[in-house]
């Protein structure tokens, strides 16, 4: 994720994830809670739960996502104004 990028407010119907975060840091918004987060850092984000994600700093933040169930896109619900707009990063 570039430098200062950010991901739209979405979540996930039925398919929880996991971060892994090998480089740079990032804010990570899961539900009501934000936290920043650096390598060898895990962030579970159950399914159904708002979330974001933003790389902070000048570097790129580099990070696995394991979903399970395996990621389908219908099951994807991007929220707020960009999801109105179909902006997504």
């Amino acid at each position: 994720m570039a430098a200062g990028a950010e991901t739209v407010w979405h979540r996930l119907q039925a398919t929880d994830e996991i971060y892994f975060v090998l480089s740079g840091r990032g804010l990570v918004s899961v539900g009501d809670e934000s936290g920043e987060v650096g390598p060898g850092d895990a962030v579970w984000i159950p399914a159904g739960v708002p979330q974001k994600i933003r790389a902070l700093g000048s570097v790129p933040l580099t990070f696995l996502c394991a979903c399970g169930p395996a990621y389908l896109p219908e099951r994807d619900q991007r929220m707020g104004e960009a999801a109105v707009i179909g902006a997504w990063p």
